[in-house]
C-alpha cells in the first residue's frame, strides 16, 4: 500500500514538475494505470499507458509521457515482447533523456549480448542519476562477466552503498 501511494505521489509530482498543465483525467488515467500495473492487471495497465501516450494531453517531452512508455515498456517485457519493449524505451528516450529508460534499454542490450551498448547506457542512467542503485548493479554484473573484476566489485559496492542511503532515508 505505501509503496502504491508513493506512486501516486510520484505521477502527481511528475505533472506538476512537467512543462504544461496535464487536465485532471490523464492525471486519473496515470493513477489507474499504476494501480492495475501493481495489481497485475497488464491488460488494463497496458491499455491506459497506450491512452496516456496517445493522449494530445501531453507533450513530447512531459516527464508523464516518458513514464508511461517506461512502463509500457515494462510489460511488453513481461509479456516476453522484448521487441516492442526496446521500441517504447527508446520512445522515451527520443521525448526525454531518462536514468530509468536507459537502465530498461540497457538490459536489453545485455539480453542481445551487445555487452558495449548496454555499458554505454548504464553509463548514461549513472551520469543522469548518481544514485540508481539498480544500475550500478547491472552494470556491475556485466562487468565481472567481461572479466573486469575490479570495476565490478566497485559497482556492486557502490549499489549496496545506494540502496543501504535508500532504506536509511
Amino acid at each position: 500500500m505505501q509503496y502504491l501511494k508513493s506512486t501516486i505521489a510520484l505521477i502527481l509530482t511528475l505533472v506538476v514538475l512537467g512543462a504544461a498543465p496535464v487536465a485532471a483525467g490523464v492525471v486519473e488515467d496515470a493513477n489507474m494505470a499504476v494501480k492495475a500495473h501493481q495489481a497485475g492487471d497488464l491488460s488494463l495497465a497496458f491499455q491506459l499507458y497506450t491512452k496516456l501516450i496517445e493522449s494530445k494531453e501531453l507533450d513530447s517531452d512531459d516527464n508523464l509521457l516518458v513514464y508511461a512508455y517506461n512502463n509500457r515498456g515494462q510489460i511488453h517485457l513481461q509479456r516476453g515482447n522484448q521487441a516492442m519493449a526496446f521500441e517504447d524505451f527508446n520512445r522515451a528516450l527520443a521525448a526525454k533523456p531518462d536514468p530509468t529508460a536507459y537502465y530498461n534499454r540497457g538490459y536489453i542490450y545485455v539480453e542481445r549480448k551487445e555487452n558495449e551498448k548496454a555499458l554505454a547506457d548504464f553509463d548514461k542512467a549513472l551520469e543522469l542519476n548518481p544514485k540508481y542503485s539498480k544500475a550500478y548493479t547491472a552494470r556491475g554484473e556485466l562487468l565481472l562477466r567481461l572479466g573486469k573484476t575490479e570495476q565490478g566489485r566497485a559497482d556492486l559496492a557502490k549499489a549496496r552503498a545506494a540502496q543501504l542511503k535508500l532504506e536509511f532515508q
